[in-house]
């Protein structure tokens, strides 16, 4: 009886987080991946 006064819960982040998130992966996959496209060693086809 009581769950059905209470309101849905809604969970929001703030605006400026998502921009820290989209940055860390932006620079961290390339910086990742670098030593792989670099390495002479590898075949290509």
């Amino acid at each position: 009886m009581e769950a059905e006064r209470v309101l849905p819960r809604e969970y929001r982040i703030r605006p400026g987080r998502l921009t820290g998130v989209y940055l860390s992966v932006g620079i961290g996959i390339p910086a990742a991946a670098l030593p792989i496209w670099t390495d002479e060693d590898i075949p290509g086809g």
